[in-house]
């Protein structure tokens, strides 16, 4: 794991799983819509009716509003393949669900009471069934990578941060 970021979206249309959609409004590691988003929905996420208990829209078939929250939080994580080269790794981006931020929150409080940067453990991503929330996904440091470079892991850390801010693609 080389970079975790908190992601809010709000999607103005309802989930069609044979259209690319890209949020209406999002915020990448802030509190705030991010400048890229489509369609703001308000000045800060705390100030967003979408940010609200009971925004959340009607499931497929029912006229109901839901119970959660219309706009969806998450983390973007990317993560590197254990066992290569750090320089030449590519980067691949695992998006996390709010039922698993917990999880995300105690790796990166692990990683920073160990006094190690999230690169130098190899760490396995998994998911287990959940019946409240479908699936959990966890994260298992399994061992500290002794000979490692540091200046590469670094650099590559930086690579990974600026790869989960990107914005979301403009769709025509």
């Amino acid at each position: 794991v080389l970079a975790t970021v908190s992601e809010r979206a709000w999607y103005d249309g309802p989930f069609d799983s044979d259209v690319a959609q890209v949020p209406a409004c999002y915020a990448l590691d802030s509190t705030e819509p991010h400048p890229e988003a489509r369609d703001p929905q308000a000045d800060s996420c705390a100030d967003c009716p979408k940010n609200k208990w009971g925004s959340a829209p009607p499931r497929p078939g029912s006229t109901i509003p839901g119970k959660g929250k219309a706009c969806r939080e998450g983390a973007r994580v990317i993560v590197m393949p254990a066992g290569t080269p750090i320089r030449s790794a590519p980067m691949y981006t695992a998006k996390i669900p709010v039922t698993s931020l917990n999880a995300v929150t105690t790796f990166v409080g692990r990683c920073q009471s160990a006094a190690k940067l999230m690169g130098e453990f190899v760490t396995t991503l998994s998911v287990t069934e959940d019946k409240k929330s479908f699936f959990k996904v966890h994260f298992t440091l399994k061992e500290h990578s002794a000979d490692i470079d540091i200046p590469a892991l670094l650099q590559k850390q930086e690579e990974a941060y600026q790869l989960a801010m990107t914005p979301y693609p403009t769709l025509d």
